[in-house]
């Protein structure tokens, strides 16, 4: 808290003990950006942000900054996995915390303040749904299901590959990689496909463990933009 009031002079600050107070605080009052421990009695920060994501309205889409004292792959991992949008450990250099808090803060408040995401996403789309109009012939009913489909593909094949990672399963990350393909493919996907590739051929070696977690931590960064883009085709259909 002194650190955000040093750094920041007209800030608002709300203290939570545990993540239960986190819930429902957040349930009440709108917030830019939560600063989650993950190490807190009765819920912790993982438990806490995985119901924060589940919360109705623009409240699961509050960006989360995880604090631990940890600072191995693994909890990074874990962290982006239930839902934080980016990881700092303590003890932390003030200038990387201003940095993190300062580019959480600034995509929170464009999406606040009902700035056109749209323009600001043609630069860098990840999903193209060309091949998905042509070959449902622009059915609205049949596109609304493939997105549903790919929705829940992409989550739980996603989740699969950072679990196989977690306990160096290099089979069960090449087995999720082959089922999440098609989705992929039907979106043309292709910078999540070349990430995709390149953790198979690394994971062949069984020997870049830093590299696959690098390049798996890149995709789970890419889920909150797909997720956006998946929406907003469903948005322009109904």
């Amino acid at each position: 808290i002194d650190v955000l009031k040093l750094l920041f002079d007209k800030i608002e600050i709300d203290l939570c003990e545990n993540g239960k107070e986190v819930i429902n605080k957040v349930s009440k009052k709108t917030y830019d950006l939560i600063i989650m421990d993950v190490q807190m009695p009765i819920m912790d920060g993982y438990e806490a942000t995985r119901k924060v994501r589940l919360l109705n309205n623009s409240v699961n889409k509050i960006p989360i900054l995880a604090l631990s004292a940890g600072v191995s792959i693994e909890e990074k991992q874990k962290c982006l996995k239930v839902g934080m949008n980016d990881f700092i450990s303590k003890p932390f250099e003030i200038e990387d915390f201003k940095n993190k808090v300062l580019g959480l803060l600034e995509i929170h408040t464009t999406k606040k303040n009902n700035i056109d995401t749209t323009k600001s996403l043609n630069h860098s789309k990840l999903l193209d749904f060309e091949f998905l109009n042509t070959i449902t012939s622009n059915n609205t009913v049949a596109i609304l299901n493939y997105l549903d489909l790919f929705k829940k593909s992409i989550h739980k094949e996603v989740l699969s590959i950072n679990e196989g990672f977690e306990k160096l399963d290099f089979a069960k990350i090449k087995q999720s990689i082959h089922n999440l393909k098609p989705s992929f493919n039907y979106l043309k996907a292709s910078e999540a496909e070349e990430l995709l590739k390149t953790i198979v051929q690394k994971s062949e070696s069984k020997e870049n463990a830093e590299d696959i977690s690098l390049l798996i931590e890149k995709l789970n960064k890419q889920m909150p933009q797909i997720d956006e883009e998946l929406q907003m085709k469903k948005d322009s259909l109904v």
